[in-house]
């Protein structure tokens, strides 16, 4: 989710759920994790620039042990950065 705050800049917030299998056929789930965090989004002309880093706010692993975050199959933070053109 993005709102306008100026003609071009768009910041918003962003939250996605990621989740990791194992197998050949990926029958068992290996971990989960769900992460959120803050998007900007800048488009002056024909060019524009599209950045978002997100942390893991929860998340387990298939182990049982950690039920707070999946430190083992995903990292704790993620960034994101995305540059373009219109032509």
């Amino acid at each position: 989710m993005l709102a306008q705050v100026r003609p071009g800049l768009f910041i918003g917030v962003g939250a996605q759920h990621l989740r990791q299998y194992e197998g050949l056929t990926l029958d068992s789930l290996a971990g989960q994790a769900t992460f959120f965090g803050p998007n900007i989004c800048w488009h002056p002309n024909d060019i524009w620039v599209i950045a978002g880093w997100s942390t893991q706010v929860a998340g387990n692993d298939a182990s049982g042990l950690n039920d707070s975050l999946d430190l083992v199959n995903f990292e704790r933070q993620q960034a994101k950065l995305t540059v373009g053109f219109s032509f």
